[in-house]
């Protein structure tokens, strides 16, 4: 089921940033916020800022939290310390500000497009592998079913989630 999730979840996400490149298109604006003002007033303008502001520090988080992690078990055993990981935290910051600074995000659209296709090939490999493992006849362990009918709908948020990137449609077109 997660596959299926995962799948429709593409299929929608794809059709939403079709309709938006059309409007955006027809309407001559590239710009998610000013394509909400027009259909929606400032009032929903705001409000659309508000919850992208939101979702995107809501996924700057974690990955600055991995960072400093994989920065620290890296460097703290090749260097034999026990270093801080608030420089870390800092040194990021202070990069992801740069780059926040940045208004024509064109610029970063082949790394933009690079990202995705190694992170499509990373879930690919890892899909097809869990199958493989998972459809053979013994399983990967006594009891452990395929698809699990007890706990499957928790992954439909999660499928959407993965798919978030609407607002990054716009400047990159």
């Amino acid at each position: 089921m997660t596959t299926i999730f995962f799948i429709g979840s593409a299929i929608v996400s794809t059709y939403c940033i079709g309709m938006l490149i059309d409007t955006g298109l027809a309407t001559n604006l590239i710009s998610y916020s000013l394509l909400v003002e027009r259909a929606m007033g400032k009032k929903g303008r705001i409000g659309l800022d508000v919850m992208v502001s939101l979702s995107q520090i809501t996924f700057t988080i974690p990955g600055i939290i991995f960072v400093i992690n994989t920065l620290k078990m890296t460097i703290d055993p090749l260097f034999a310390i026990d270093s801080n990981p608030w420089i870390y935290g800092g040194l990021i910051i202070c990069i992801y500000s740069l780059m926040a600074w940045e208004r024509n995000i064109a610029k970063f659209s082949f790394s933009y497009f690079l990202g995705n296709l190694l992170m499509l090939l990373v879930v690919l490999s890892i899909t097809v592998y869990c199958c493989m493992i998972m459809n053979r006849q013994d399983g990967i362990a006594p009891g452990v079913k395929f698809i699990n009918q007890d706990g499957y709908l928790s992954v439909l948020g999660f499928s959407i989630f993965c798919f978030e990137g609407i607002g990054s449609t716009m400047p990159i077109m």
